[in-house]
């Protein structure tokens, strides 16, 4: 119990923003234009990242909220994820805790393990959801499995 004590210390610390994330990646638009139009969920949501930071286009959150949502409808945990921290501090978006919420339950559906961690946070802090330590507890399991 201490050991997940110490954990959940550590939410506020370890969340890491989407900018932070998009700036360890190299995406370019020029190499996932074309499979984005062919439906490819992962270059949808790398074409979403392009224009959500201006990387190779000109900076539309619009555009890449369409994308998004595109990547998202494909079920594409990564994207599931993006938005929903997008929403829980409001990076391009207005705050909205519940949409947080909501997308991190979508991603940890399919068992991604940020998601899950990011959920757990969610019951942890009450953050779109109804504060519940126990389930806060139950996804920590699941994510170190």
């Amino acid at each position: 119990m201490k050991r997940f004590i110490l954990l959940l210390s550590f939410f506020s610390l370890t969340l890491f923003s989407p900018k932070e994330l998009y700036a360890q990646t190299s995406t370019s638009y020029e190499e996932h234009i074309d499979a984005a139009y062919n439906g490819d969920a992962k270059a949808q949501y790398e074409i979403a990242l392009c224009y959500w930071y201006g990387k190779g286009v000109k900076k539309d959150l619009t555009q890449a909220s369409e994308w998004l949502s595109k990547s998202i409808e494909q079920n594409y945990s990564e994207a599931q994820n993006f938005y929903g921290k997008c929403f829980l501090i409001g990076d391009g978006v207005k705050r909205n805790y519940e949409k947080a919420a909501l997308y991190f339950q979508m991603a940890s559906e399919n068992n991604y393990p940020e998601a899950i961690y990011n959920l757990a946070a969610c019951y942890h802090k009450g953050w779109g959801v109804n504060q519940n330590f126990q389930k806060a507890i139950e996804l920590m399991k699941r994510h170190q499995l």
